[in-house]
């Protein structure tokens, strides 16, 4: 057992020693001079400190070196830094009906090295917003827009309106004028809602007034008629003028006169009017022929 040991120890010693003159060996291969001696005595180099030639970016390697008096360079690879992620940036911002997109940038060099989405923020609905307002003769329109963007989302059709009624009040007729029922009519929009009819003129009322005959000394009168509604007068009562009631002519040799039958009322004597024959041409009495 001890003889197992001491040979794994050994073993251990040997790698031990080839991992160090593996190493010393990359270490000459990473650092080259630039100058060669010209004496014969080995010379030293004495290295100054590193200095960035070329600075390493996150994802490019970069270079440094140091310079020897001598002028010899040794140079040495400078890894790649690696992105740095950042806080995450909007690229879009999200709309009613578009996703948003994300980004979280590297605060280094700047590029997206990851992205995300948001989703669509939805339409926000609005209350009904009258676009055409109705008429009595036309129907109107209401919509409901989006509160963000407004597109239009929902519309209706708002009824007609009611007419705006203006009645025309009943004319009623008269003896000799026709009369108009009740009509209507819309006041916003002219529309005869109910037409007026005409109504026949309803005609006189006629009362008759009596007439009565003429006197031999007191006159009389014609029937009268007029309207117990209008008062209008249908016929016109007139004086009628009194009147005897003579008889046939007497005469004499100085004229002719008449006698009322009625009253015994006898009538101026009137001079005989000489006819062509001798004869009286209005009583006929004989006056003798005409020389």
């Amino acid at each position: 057992m001890k003889k197992i040991l001491k040979i794994s120890l050994l073993c251990c010693l040997v790698l031990l020693a080839c991992v160090l003159l593996a190493a010393c060996n990359r270490d000459g291969q990473d650092s080259q001079d630039t100058t060669q001696e010209t004496d014969t005595q080995a010379h030293v180099h004495k290295y100054g400190e590193w200095v960035v030639v070329e600075e390493a970016t996150c994802t490019a390697r970069g270079m440094q070196e140091r310079v020897c008096a001598c002028g010899a360079k040794n140079t040495q690879v400078l890894l790649a830094t690696g992105h740095k992620a950042g806080e995450w940036k909007v690229n879009r911002a999200p709309t009613c009906t578009q996703p948003g997109t994300n980004y979280q940038p590297c605060v280094k060099c700047h590029v997206a090295l990851k992205t995300s989405t948001t989703p669509a923020k939805g339409h926000g609905k609005s209350e009904w917003v009258v676009e055409v307002e109705p008429t009595c003769t036309q129907s109107g329109k209401e919509k409901k827009v989006c509160l963000d963007c407004e597109e239009t989302l929902e519309t209706r059709t708002l009824p007609k309106t009611a007419h705006t009624e203006v009645v025309v009040p009943a004319l009623a007729p008269t003896c000799t004028t026709i009369g108009l029922t009740e009509g209507k009519y819309c006041s916003v929009c002219d529309l005869e809602i109910v037409k007026q009819e005409t109504v026949p003129a309803t005609g006189h009322k006629v009362i008759v007034k009596p007439g009565k005959a003429p006197t031999c000394t007191e006159p009389g009168l014609t029937e009268g008629k007029h309207c117990l509604v209008c008062e209008d007068v249908v016929a016109v009562q007139e004086e009628i003028p009194p009147t005897h009631a003579w008889s046939g002519y007497q005469s004499d040799a100085e004229g002719h006169w008449r006698v009322c039958s009625v009253c015994g009322a006898v009538e101026q004597k009137i001079p005989h009017s000489a006819g062509s024959d001798g004869h009286c041409s209005v009583c006929r009495y004989l006056i003798g022929i005409m020389q």
